[in-house]
């Protein structure tokens, strides 16, 4: 790969060609390993809205491997996140 932009638009051409359950378990995946390492640091390190998203990924990764209970949970932490004040749209200053 030379650039940037080729790799970026390879991985988009494999991603489209996955159906659409294996990229929810792709998606899975990267987020588990960024969360894994985030947890791996020490506790002053930690940022507390990374920290407070592991039961999201848990439900996530439960629905993404098929338990359809999952995604009620799932929308909830979505909207639970929505609502708080780590959402950029949400901070002082800023629209919406």
């Amino acid at each position: 790969m030379d650039t940037w932009q080729e790799l970026s638009a390879l991985v988009d051409e494999r991603l489209k060609a996955m159906p659409s359950g294996e990229r929810g378990v792709f998606a899975a995946g990267v987020a588990e390993r960024l969360m894994s390492r985030h947890e791996a640091l020490p506790e002053d390190d930690q940022a507390p809205l990374t920290m407070s998203l592991r039961p999201l990924l848990n439900f996530v990764w439960e629905g993404v491997l098929g338990d359809s209970t999952a995604f009620s949970a799932v929308k909830r932490g979505v909207g639970e996140y929505i609502l708080s004040e780590y959402c950029p749209q949400r901070r002082p200053g800023r629209p919406g």
